[in-house]
């Protein structure tokens, strides 16, 4: 399985079209991202890749921002 980062990767160099992109991202498992323990601002290491990825690719223009909010929503539907 290909990470979050190669599919953003895949996506910009156009070897992926959007609607793969969209779609194996919705349905990757992101990990989610740890709590701190109300003490300090350190938290563990998460599990794997989490939502920040995707903010990350939206902030350096490997998606839009329609991109972005469709992931969200595909995301979240599926969640329900």
């Amino acid at each position: 399985m290909k990470t979050p980062q190669e599919i953003f990767d895949a996506y910009a160099a156009r070897t992926m079209s959007r609607r793969e992109m969209i779609e194996q991202i919705a349905d990757y498992p992101l990990a989610q991202k740890p709590r701190t323990d109300g003490y300090d601002w350190i938290t563990p290491t998460p599990d794997g890749p989490t939502w920040m990825e995707v903010r990350h690719a939206r902030r350096r223009n490997k998606i839009t921002l329609d991109a972005y909010s469709e992931i969200f929503e595909l995301r979240n539907s599926r969640r329900s």
